[in-house]
């Protein structure tokens, strides 16, 4: 009996692509930026993270207060990103130095 092709299985997604590096971190939320061959992602462990996308290498973290799980935004030289902490801040995209933070609602 043939096997019944779904959509799914005639998808993009369903291909098998090899693995080209891991990143240990805590758990992180699927939502992630790139730019410029660095892809930038928040985790549980309270910190944004900017990974060299070819090496798998971090280039930089950047410590908040509490968990980062809002999708981090890139725009002229600047990562956004808010944490669970009532802050949003703004992160320098080349040092991972901290610009200006601003204080959100409770």
């Amino acid at each position: 009996m043939a096997e019944e092709k779904t959509p799914l299985k005639r998808s993009f997604f369903y291909k098998k692509t090899p693995l080209k590096w891991k990143f240990k971190t805590g758990d992180t939320f699927p939502q992630m930026a790139d730019s410029d061959g660095v892809v930038y992602f928040g985790s549980d462990d309270n910190h944004l993270y900017a990974v060299d996308i070819k090496t798998g290498k971090q280039k930089w973290k950047f410590k908040t207060e509490d968990e980062v799980w809002i999708p981090p935004a890139v725009s002229d030289g600047v990562v956004y990103i808010v944490s669970h902490d009532n802050h949003l801040y703004a992160v320098d995209i080349k040092t991972g130095k901290q610009k200006w933070k601003f204080k959100t609602e409770d």
